[in-house]
């Protein structure tokens, strides 16, 4: 990595690593590794990676980090809480890079709320950011049974405002995460499928069917994979300038990894879009037999700050089982 970066964290509720809403960024702010030469500003330490590195705190903007903590103080002020209190509390401490600090708000929630599958959703993401998968499944299994026949319409927002997709959805596309990261291929897909048959919109479909369509060939389920590319047609109504439209049409033949991806740009100028697609890409060349290309820009996404996007995490996961 070249340096800490100070980055801008954008908000975009939380979901954004999911199936391919129509927010521009993987997750809703970039994280930041440091290097050892770097650790001498000694910022917090959220985790450890799958490779047994610390995943330090990404500095925020100053004047930004001071509105945050702001409006931090006054929802934290409210008590009682209400679930909808927690859920907005959660979302300031992920815009200020405050992974472990979002799960302990969500423990006191669910202290409060005990039935509540929103806050085991938001409190099993945050897990599998820090990589905690044991813990994470729980939450998401206990979620996916509360939410029942009952509650399966129930929106989840960004921070916009608008709907980005149903709880349910959300649910299953993170245990499709987790089965993802532990190679569980079949079990990973089906809770893809379901991802995509809960969605709300074609960003939603075209995140939920990309992720299908990698653990379909992982699994060497090859004409499963290539049939779920078929429900995406390229002239979809949908955002063409997300990364997981852009990978869909990288594995459908209809656009080159060039036209979407500078892979020989140095990785200290990727940006999180370009890790999302890139990850994407790099399993597009290792399913045409390309290893060598296929690690080249995997290793670029580890050289990168964003260690909280899931393209991150799944490499990280990837590059752990090589060690």
């Amino acid at each position: 990595m070249q340096g800490i970066r100070t980055l801008y964290v954008v908000l975009l509720t939380l979901t954004i690593a999911g199936c391919g809403g129509d927010a521009p960024a993987p997750e809703p702010g970039p994280g930041a590794a440091m290097n050892a030469g770097s650790a001498a500003a000694s910022p917090p330490v959220e985790g450890t990676s799958f490779r047994g590195t610390p995943l330090y705190r990404n500095p925020v903007d100053p004047e930004r980090l001071a509105s945050i903590e702001s409006e931090i103080e006054t929802l934290e002020s409210r008590s009682p809480k209400s679930e909808d209190d927690y859920i907005a509390l959660g979302m300031r401490y992920i815009e200020a890079n405050r992974f472990s600090d979002s799960i302990d708000l969500y423990s006191r929630g669910l202290e409060d709320f005990p039935d509540s599958f929103r806050l085991r959703r938001h409190r099993g993401h945050r897990y599998i950011n820090l990589r905690q998968l044991d813990r994470a499944i729980v939450d998401l299994e206990e979620a996916v049974g509360l939410i029942g026949d009952e509650h399966g319409d129930v929106l989840e927002y960004n921070a916009g405002g608008e709907p980005s997709a149903t709880y349910e959805h959300w649910v299953w596309y993170h245990i499709g995460l987790y089965n993802y990261l532990n190679e569980n291929w079949e079990e990973a897909a089906a809770a893809y499928q379901k991802c995509y048959d809960t969605a709300i919109s074609n960003g939603n479909r075209v995140g939920a069917t990309d992720w299908l369509y990698n653990a379909l060939m992982k699994g060497g389920m090859d004409a499963e994979a290539e049939a779920a590319l078929d429900r995406i047609p390229v002239d979809i109504d949908t955002n063409r300038e997300h990364p997981y439209f852009k990978r869909v049409m990288v594995y459908k033949g209809e656009y080159l990894p060039s036209d979407v991806l500078m892979i020989d740009k140095p990785a200290g100028n990727w940006t999180g879009g370009d890790i999302t697609v890139g990850y994407g890409v790099g399993n597009w060349y290792r399913f045409q037999g390309n290893d060598a290309m296929a690690d080249e820009i995997h290793e670029k996404i580890l050289e990168t700050p964003y260690w909280n996007a899931w393209a991150w995490v799944v490499t990280d996961r990837e590059a752990s089982r090589r060690l």
